[in-house]
């Protein structure tokens, strides 16, 4: 009989946190400085409470449909089309306070939209949390999920000051109609880098196949496999809305959108 080839121990663990990284720098870079991107672009105090907490809500709303997602087709795809959205929610950054006219309802909603754009994309964090619990065996859950929250934690340091090193960013573009400045230019930085995270996912995520890890998962996830698999779209939506999953969830949200205070 012959042996079947072992998969390369934790490779996945580089592109689950690159992809960590990618979310959390992308939620925290445009902190210190989309106050006055909006309020240059005409916008008021309160337009920017709702654009800033926009991204919380995109990804709060989206995090539930991703983890269905990846039972059906897998993780690659997910994440690469999410990060896909992410990078051209940066694009529209960049180019609504240039380009649409100020002072109107359309660059302000310009903004908001590529903030939704960006929290849906920054919401694939919770397929790092489901590629683990297939792929990793119940010993190892507890340490391979705290490098991932780690990895989450040194994103949301890291954002401010790669906001402060863009601080002197002054490129006129296109002749000087369009100015890429230290409000805009934090849209660059993120469509690169989620650009780059598609890239690591594409060639570093292996695909877990059905049955992968059946060694691995122990056996509590043995045990488990029927009544994990009989659940139906409503007990999925039900665990959701539960006080243990939704209390915390929307205190987070809730702790973002009052940032603005």
């Amino acid at each position: 009989m012959t042996a079947k080839k072992p998969r390369a121990k934790n490779r996945f663990i580089l592109p689950l946190a690159v992809s960590g990284l990618v979310d959390a720098i992308s939620m925290t870079v445009v902190a210190p400085s989309i106050l006055f991107y909006i309020l240059e672009s005409g916008g008021t105090r309160d337009q920017y409470g709702l654009v800033l907490s926009s991204f919380s809500l995109a990804s709060f709303c989206a995090k539930p449909f991703l983890g269905s997602a990846s039972d059906g087709i897998g993780f690659r795809t997910p994440y690469l089309l999410t990060h896909g959205i992410a990078a051209a929610g940066s694009l529209l950054y960049t180019v609504a306070g240039e380009v649409l006219p100020h002072g109107t309802a359309a660059v302000v909603g310009g903004i908001g939209v590529a903030r939704l754009c960006m929290g849906g994309g920054s919401a694939n964090s919770t397929l790092g949390f489901c590629y683990i619990a297939r792929a990793v065996p119940q010993k190892e859950l507890t340490t391979t999920s705290f490098v991932l929250v780690l990895t989450w934690s040194a994103g949301m340091a890291a954002g401010p000051i790669l906001n402060a090193a863009l601080a002197m960013v002054d490129i006129p573009l296109f002749g000087g109609r369009f100015l890429l400045g230290p409000l805009n230019s934090v849209g660059v930085l993120t469509f690169l880098i989620n650009v780059g995270a598609m890239v690591v996912i594409y060639y570093f995520l292996e695909e877990l196949d059905d049955g992968v890890g059946e060694e691995e998962k122990g056996k509590y996830w043995k045990a488990n496999d029927h009544n994990n698999n009989s659940n139906s779209k409503l007990s999925i939506l039900s665990e959701v809305l539960s006080a243990r999953i939704l209390v915390p969830c929307l205190a987070i949200f809730s702790l973002n959108a009052s940032l603005q205070l």
